[in-house]
């Protein structure tokens, strides 16, 4: 497959700015949103907006000022919860669940209904069950409607997070299925993405370079193994509803240069990720006491910013190019020339 170094540069400066972001406080950000809205009112001004619209800009910015506030940091607490189960053609039984493996549940979506959920942006985090869904009006552009998820959370509230164009439910995570059936035998670590159950207690792992992968929008929803590519490619249709993309070419911008490797010290795609095992134990070594690595996890651990190089160059990403063509006598005379040098002596059939 052709390389494209230009494209693993961009992706470069990508994770760069993305990690920098990430170790701003949230004081830092408020400041930086306060100076882009000023930036834009300012603009606004010099190019004639009329007042009303400068108000009318100011007022939203407003509101957006005030929901920066109370943004909370990124927490890791355990949360917990024991209800009454009923599953699907199952016995109910009263099970207890936990946060502890949250970092590999996959977003929910407007087609999860009647699925477990934990909701990461409440304060503080807790687990429901998503029942349905609805159509609300937009808060700040009257007579705008988006579709929101209904959730009854464990602490008896209603919740409604936005779903995106794809249905994708903001901050809303579905607890799998093994976690709720099964929560003392999940997936040994490192099998969960690479590997399917066949009882509940057994794990089958995946064909080396393939992926286990379930959604309800595949049209086998009990999952399928994938390639790399494949995996890859469908992961980002399901979340951003992609049509139209050429699979080399996203594959190449968006799946080989997925994730820089601190490790490897190179481009890995997200199934090479979850199957080269970038999981690290938080507890006893448990499988419902480890989590996986993101992209500033990999780099935090790993050297940080000072672990990812600049630029990709021919060592930490090599091509074969060709700079000169030489005669088979040529190739040969040059062998013998480099070792009078050296004061060897070469088999010139080598």
């Amino acid at each position: 497959m052709t390389d494209n170094r230009e494209a693993k540069n961009n992706r470069l400066k990508e994770i760069r700015k993305w990690y920098e972001e990430s170790k701003r406080t949230p004081e830092q950000k408020r400041q930086a949103t306060l100076r882009a809205g000023g930036e834009l009112l300012a603009t606004m001004r010099r190019n004639g907006a009329s007042p009303e619209a400068v108000e009318m800009c100011e007022s939203r910015l407003q509101g957006i000022y005030s929901l920066t506030a109370d943004v909370p940091e990124p927490r890791d607490e355990i949360v917990s919860w024991t209800f009454y189960y009923q599953p699907p053609g199952g016995t109910g039984r009263e099970v207890t669940i936990t946060s502890e493996t949250r970092r590999h549940w996959r977003t929910a979506t407007t087609e999860d209904i009647g699925s477990i959920v934990f909701l990461l942006h409440n304060t503080p985090q807790e687990f429901g069950k998503l029942d349905g869904q609805n159509e609300e009006e937009d808060e700040m552009f009257e007579g705008e409607f988006h579709t929101v998820g209904i959730i009854h959370t464990q602490s008896g509230q209603q919740e409604a997070p936005g779903a995106d164009d794809m249905g994708n439910l903001e901050g809303v995570l579905v607890v799998p299925e093994e976690v709720l059936n099964n929560v003392n035998n999940e997936a040994p670590p490192g099998k969960i993405f690479s590997g399917r159950t066949q009882t509940g207690e057994v794990w089958s792992p995946a064909p080396d370079g393939q992926v286990w992968m379930e959604h309800p929008r595949l049209k086998t929803p009990r999952g399928m193994l994938m390639s790399d590519e494949l995996q890859c490619h469908t992961d980002f249709f399901i979340r951003r509803g992609s049509v139209g993309v050429d699979p080399e070419r996203f594959w190449m911008e968006r799946g080989s240069v997925a994730h820089w490797c601190p490790i490897l010290q190179r481009f890995i795609s997200e199934g090479e990720r979850l199957r080269q095992q970038h999981w690290f134990h938080n507890g006893d070594g448990s499988a419902q006491q480890r989590y996986f690595y993101n992209q500033i996890e990999m780099l935090d651990r790993h050297g940080g910013l000072a672990n990812l190089p600049m630029t990709i160059d021919d060592a930490l990403d090599p091509d074969l190019v060709v700079t000169e063509v030489r005669s088979p006598d040529q190739a040969v005379g040059l062998k013998f020339d480099v070792a009078e040098k050296n004061g060897k002596v070469i088999n010139v059939d080598e």
